[in-house]
């Protein structure tokens, strides 16, 4: 994530620093959703800080931050294996059927919104009128919004009898086993707690007599845990309520590990 933000600072000076810090930001850049094959994407984050400079050294800040994530996943194919019971068998002693699902040609995007509360320790050290800083902690996030959204080519339904020992239906729609094109992905992701480590490094200058200072640092927040909640390893699922329409799920429960993160520079400005 690269991060721009603007600060304003409501300040009450003990000893020739500022004690009190109101920090208002907002920004834009790269962040990304951790799973199979991740990559970053466009994110940013708005975020209203508090800072209590504990002395010249040493700070704690906590405050709100709405954080903004995408994830992108694709696949050539997968393949799907369901166990259930078919009525139809059970009275020949066993009714287990295997629902297989072959699946071409798979694309997906998740969105995910996050409120975090950090709580950072930072520390500056002083020389001149400028400084050097570093700041660290933990953020918890709780979900504000997850969703998903994607396209299969190709699905193709089998079914396989423990009874027949054999791939017996095929071919047969109205009992859900056929070939499925052009196939939507949408819906919601059942998210839970994220819970994010944060370092942040940089540099603060000072202009016209300490009335106007500008931050510069670099930083990485990486999610310690996946978001994921009761995460669905079946992308493809049989549907016993409409048989000709399976019912589909996002690719990202098949991994079960979707960890948000971010990182880049950040610019501030005292006014």
């Amino acid at each position: 994530m690269v991060l721009f933000s603007t600060q304003l600072v409501a300040q009450y000076f003990t000893y020739g620093f500022p004690k009190h810090e109101f920090l208002v930001g907002a920004g834009l850049g790269h962040s990304g959703l951790r799973g199979e094959n991740p990559a970053f994407h466009f994110g940013g984050n708005l975020n209203l800080s508090y800072a209590l400079n504990i002395n010249q050294r040493f700070g704690i800040v906590s405050g709100l931050q709405f954080s903004f994530y995408t994830g992108r996943l694709s696949s050539s194919g997968f393949l799907d294996t369901i166990l259930f019971h078919n009525p139809a068998y059970a009275q020949f002693g066993d009714d287990r059927m295997l629902y297989i699902a072959e699946a071409h040609g798979i694309r997906e995007t998740q969105r995910v919104t996050y409120l975090y509360i950090p709580l950072m320790v930072r520390s500056q050290i002083p020389f001149r009128s400028n400084a050097l800083y570093a700041m660290t902690g933990l953020k918890f996030g709780i979900p504000i919004t997850g969703s998903y959204r994607g396209h299969i080519d190709k699905i193709i339904t089998t079914g396989y009898s423990f009874f027949d020992n054999q791939p017996s239906w095929y071919n047969l729609p109205e009992f859900g086993f056929s070939t499925f094109e052009n196939n939507e992905l949408r819906g919601k992701l059942d998210l839970g707690v994220s819970v994010a480590l944060s370092l942040e490094l940089g540099y603060i200058h000072t202009f016209s007599y300490g009335r106007n200072t500008a931050y510069f640092g670099i930083f990485t927040d990486f999610g310690l845990n996946s978001i994921l909640r009761n995460p669905n390893p079946h992308t493809v699922n049989r549907n016993p309520d409409d048989l000709e329409n399976p019912k589909l799920s996002s690719y990202t429960g098949r991994f079960g590990n979707l960890r948000p993160r971010a990182f880049g520079i950040m610019v501030r400005f005292r006014l």
